[in-house]
């Protein structure tokens, strides 16, 4: 049952801890090559990052297990084969660029079928 679901009066907290997949950029990267393995990423940090890091390291939700059956549907090998399931077809799959309209069309038809 989800969160909103739930009566309130069956939540004994309003205010909940959720933890879900956690990842670098480069772990992405390196699960994202086992796909397409000349996959490249350019990335410059935020400078927001400072707010970021003085976050706890591991939400604790355990509260959020107990009370409404908290539990999250992807790790990051199911984050990445979603995507690559649902974005390969709008991208060339070697480039990993995007591609003029009419083949972004050829290929989602052809995923499809």
């Amino acid at each position: 049952m989800e969160f909103m679901d739930r009566p309130s009066d069956a939540l004994p907290g309003r205010t909940y801890n959720v933890a879900g997949v956690s990842f670098t950029p480069e772990e992405v990267a390196e699960e994202i090559r086992k796909s397409v393995p000349d996959f490249e990423i350019n990335y410059r940090p935020d400078p927001r990052q400072a707010i970021a890091d003085s976050w706890p390291q591991v939400f604790d939700d355990s509260c959020a297990q107990r009370d409404w059956g908290w539990n999250p549907q992807y790790d990051l090998k199911g984050m990445c084969d979603y995507m690559m399931r649902d974005l390969r077809p709008l991208y060339h799959p070697r480039s990993f660029t995007p591609t003029n309209t009419h083949e972004v069309e050829q290929q989602t038809a052809a995923a499809v079928a």
